[in-house]
Protein backbone atom coordinates (compact mmCIF):
# COMPACT_ATOMS: atom_id res chain seq x y z
CA UNK A 1 0.00 0.00 0.00
CA UNK A 2 1.36 3.41 -0.99
CA UNK A 3 -0.05 5.90 1.53
CA UNK A 4 1.50 8.42 3.89
CA UNK A 5 0.25 10.88 6.48
CA UNK A 6 2.36 13.88 7.49
CA UNK A 7 1.77 16.38 10.28
CA UNK A 8 4.20 19.26 10.30
CA UNK A 9 4.88 22.92 9.66
CA UNK A 10 5.21 24.71 6.34
CA UNK A 11 8.82 25.70 5.72
CA UNK A 12 7.79 28.51 3.37
CA UNK A 13 4.63 30.05 1.96
CA UNK A 14 2.92 27.60 -0.43
CA UNK A 15 3.20 28.23 -4.15
CA UNK A 16 -0.37 28.23 -5.50
CA UNK A 17 -0.84 28.58 -9.26
CA UNK A 18 -3.59 28.13 -11.78
CA UNK A 19 -3.03 26.03 -14.91
CA UNK A 20 -4.14 27.36 -18.34
CA UNK A 21 -7.22 25.12 -18.03
CA UNK A 22 -8.16 26.84 -14.74
CA UNK A 23 -7.21 24.05 -12.34
CA UNK A 24 -5.34 25.04 -9.17
CA UNK A 25 -2.07 23.38 -8.12
CA UNK A 26 -0.13 24.02 -4.91
CA UNK A 27 3.40 23.04 -3.93
CA UNK A 28 4.23 22.88 -0.24
CA UNK A 29 7.35 22.16 1.77
CA UNK A 30 6.41 20.42 5.04
CA UNK A 31 8.84 19.88 7.93
CA UNK A 32 8.22 16.97 10.29
CA UNK A 33 10.22 16.14 13.40
CA UNK A 34 11.17 12.80 14.90
CA UNK A 35 12.90 12.04 18.17
CA UNK A 36 13.32 14.29 21.17
CA UNK A 37 15.92 16.45 22.88
CA UNK A 38 19.35 16.34 21.24
CA UNK A 39 18.21 13.44 19.06
CA UNK A 40 15.43 15.48 17.42
CA UNK A 41 15.73 15.44 13.65
CA UNK A 42 13.83 17.40 11.01
CA UNK A 43 12.75 15.84 7.71
CA UNK A 44 11.51 17.86 4.74
CA UNK A 45 8.69 16.64 2.48
CA UNK A 46 7.57 17.98 -0.90
CA UNK A 47 3.78 17.99 -1.21
CA UNK A 48 1.64 18.67 -4.30
CA UNK A 49 -2.08 19.38 -4.05
CA UNK A 50 -4.54 19.80 -6.93
CA UNK A 51 -8.00 21.33 -7.32
CA UNK A 52 -9.98 22.08 -4.15
CA UNK A 53 -7.08 20.95 -1.94
CA UNK A 54 -4.80 23.47 -3.66
CA UNK A 55 -7.39 26.20 -3.13
CA UNK A 56 -7.32 25.41 0.63
CA UNK A 57 -3.63 26.42 0.58
CA UNK A 58 -4.38 30.02 -0.39
CA UNK A 59 -3.64 32.14 2.67
CA UNK A 60 -1.43 29.57 4.39
CA UNK A 61 1.92 30.96 5.52
CA UNK A 62 5.33 29.71 6.57
CA UNK A 63 4.92 28.05 9.97
CA UNK A 64 1.30 26.97 9.42
CA UNK A 65 0.72 23.50 10.86
CA UNK A 66 -0.87 21.06 8.41
CA UNK A 67 -1.92 17.43 8.26
CA UNK A 68 -1.50 15.90 4.78
CA UNK A 69 -2.40 12.44 3.52
CA UNK A 70 -1.61 11.04 0.10
CA UNK A 71 0.51 8.72 -1.96
CA UNK A 72 4.24 8.90 -2.52
CA UNK A 73 5.21 9.57 -6.16
CA UNK A 74 8.58 9.98 -7.86
CA UNK A 75 8.65 12.84 -10.36
CA UNK A 76 11.37 12.95 -13.01
CA UNK A 77 12.56 15.47 -15.59
CA UNK A 78 15.65 16.27 -17.65
CA UNK A 79 17.67 19.10 -16.10
CA UNK A 80 19.60 21.90 -17.79
CA UNK A 81 22.69 19.70 -17.72
CA UNK A 82 20.79 17.05 -19.78
CA UNK A 83 20.81 14.64 -16.82
CA UNK A 84 17.65 13.02 -15.52
CA UNK A 85 16.54 14.51 -12.19
CA UNK A 86 14.25 12.92 -9.59
CA UNK A 87 12.13 14.25 -6.74
CA UNK A 88 9.96 12.36 -4.26
CA UNK A 89 6.62 14.06 -3.56
CA UNK A 90 3.45 13.36 -1.62
CA UNK A 91 0.43 13.76 -3.92
CA UNK A 92 -2.13 15.01 -1.43
CA UNK A 93 -5.54 13.37 -1.26
CA UNK A 94 -6.46 15.18 1.99
CA UNK A 95 -5.10 18.37 3.58
CA UNK A 96 -6.17 20.08 6.79
CA UNK A 97 -4.86 23.01 8.79
CA UNK A 98 -4.09 21.97 12.37
CA UNK A 99 -4.53 24.48 15.20
CA UNK A 100 -1.38 24.80 17.29
CA UNK A 101 -1.70 24.52 21.05
CA UNK A 102 -0.10 27.95 21.54
CA UNK A 103 -2.61 29.48 19.09
CA UNK A 104 -5.58 28.37 21.18
CA UNK A 105 -7.29 31.16 23.06
CA UNK A 106 -8.60 30.40 26.52
CA UNK A 107 -11.42 32.63 27.75
CA UNK A 108 -11.67 32.87 31.49
CA UNK A 109 -15.22 33.14 32.80
CA UNK A 110 -15.15 35.88 35.41
CA UNK A 111 -18.91 36.05 35.98
CA UNK A 112 -20.44 35.06 39.29
CA UNK A 113 -23.49 33.31 37.79
CA UNK A 114 -22.20 29.89 38.88
CA UNK A 115 -22.49 30.98 42.53
CA UNK A 116 -26.27 31.30 42.16
CA UNK A 117 -26.88 27.59 41.46
CA UNK A 118 -29.71 26.14 43.63
CA UNK A 119 -27.80 23.01 44.73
Amino acid sequence: MNFQTLTGNLGKDPSVKQTPSGKYVAELSVATQDGYGEKKETNWHNVVAWGKLAEKCVGLKKGSRVNVSGKSVTQSWVGKDSKKQYKQVCMASDLNVVARHEDAVVHEDTSDHLLDLPF
